[in-house]
């Protein structure tokens, strides 16, 4: 984000920042059926693929996963990973 040129703190006022949060607390969390459909939201081509990529990499990692977590409420993106 960039803080507005008329920010309170002149120090800050026009200047990019990028913040690290960490979640301390999931107040609601729902049930996914992992399936094929979760598989493709993913990026992955089908769940047994998605389960070998789990055992292989410890996970899965693409700018889709990131979507999909950021979306869901349940993973909070920050700018960083837009670049990768």
């Amino acid at each position: 984000m960039t803080f507005p040129d008329d920010y309170g703190a002149p120090a800050l006022a026009g200047k990019a920042a990028t913040f690290d949060v960490t979640v301390k607390e999931v107040s609601a969390a729902e049930s996914v059926e992992i399936n094929d459909d979760l598989a493709a939201k993913l990026g992955v081509e089908n769940v047994d693929k998605m389960r070998q990529a789990v055992k292989q990499k410890g996970g899965i990692d693409s700018k889709k996963t990131r979507r999909f977590w950021r979306d869901s409420g349940m993973y909070e993106q920050n700018e960083r990973d837009d670049e990768k």
